[in-house]
């Protein structure tokens, strides 16, 4: 909604903190650890169905405002969502790169066809994760809600 509200007003909304007493991360529903589970599934449904602001983000800045303030709000609405599948490619590269590079090289100079080698393998499985995250996201929505 703040999204809705932000482009409606070109940017003249004003946010206003609440403060809640509880830790919102950890749902407890006092009912044992399986309603626990249940409870943060459905809460993490509800996040993943948010990723369609990224969409509508871009739709209203071209449909309205190109202006510096609201491409920075979609750059925010993109960090938030687009890490869980950056994050985990990241660190993926990174582990194979370095147990490539000291098996490979163990000085560390490795020969520039090994390096493309390396890079291309570590793009191919960027490419791999994001077919994957895209293919569960899809059998998810077939599950919850037949689409």
């Amino acid at each position: 909604m703040c999204l809705k509200a932000y482009f409606k007003t070109n940017g003249e909304v004003k946010g206003i903190p609440i403060y809640t007493p509880f830790n919102q991360l950890n749902i407890q529903t006092g009912n044992g650890y399986v309603e626990d589970v249940k409870a943060k599934f459905w809460q993490l449904e509800r996040h993943g169905r948010a990723l369609l602001d990224i969409g509508y983000c871009w739709l209203m800045f071209f449909r309205h405002s190109f202006n510096v303030k609201s491409l920075l709000v979609i750059f925010v609405v993109m960090e938030n969502f687009l890490m869980p599948i950056v994050i985990p490619y990241a660190v993926f590269s990174i582990i194979i790169q370095d147990r490539l590079l000291h098996w490979e090289a163990p000085d560390g100079i490795l020969s520039p066809m090994n390096f493309f080698i390396l890079l291309n393998l570590t793009n191919l499985f960027a490419v791999i994760m994001g077919l994957l995250y895209d293919y569960y996201k899809r059998k998810s929505s077939k599950i919850l809600y037949g689409i």
